[in-house]
């Protein structure tokens, strides 16, 4: 049996999907640590009203999380104990980011002038319509 090595690298992987192990861009990138790959044992939870609440199990969370159909994100750095995290959907938050952002880049772009070629062979009627403003 021969294993190519796109198969061989999705085996490698650990707790990764094959589009992560392809090089796919994950939202962990984005956001920092999320869910199961959290190391630490007690978390604080921010939630989005500025309530803080400490001393949170790690399995208690994340089955909140999942129960809310929602992402546990760690917004601390690691070194900082307990880690601080944050419930909300990673992967949506990305894409609006990133549809924002692109919304914002077409917007900057600018606009090229209009040319118009003049030649020797353009008949005296283009000018009477131009000047007129009928175009």
């Amino acid at each position: 049996m021969k294993i190519d090595r796109f198969s061989l690298r999705c085996i490698q992987s650990d707790r990764r999907s094959p589009l992560l192990a392809r090089g796919f861009a994950s939202a962990d990138s984005k956001w920092g640590i999320t869910n199961d790959r959290i190391s630490a044992r007690v978390v604080n939870i921010a939630d989005d009203a500025g309530n803080m609440r400490t001393d949170v199990p790690l399995r208690q969370a994340i089955q909140e999380a999942r129960g809310l159909g929602v992402d546990l994100v760690q917004v601390s750095p690691s070194g900082k104990l307990p880690a601080v995290c944050r419930l909300f959907d990673a992967k949506k938050r990305l894409y609006e980011i990133k549809k924002s952002s692109k919304k914002a880049a077409k917007q900057q772009k600018p606009k090229p002038d209009k040319e118009v070629v003049v030649g020797a062979k353009i008949a005296v009627s283009f000018w009477q319509l131009d000047a007129s403003g009928d175009v």
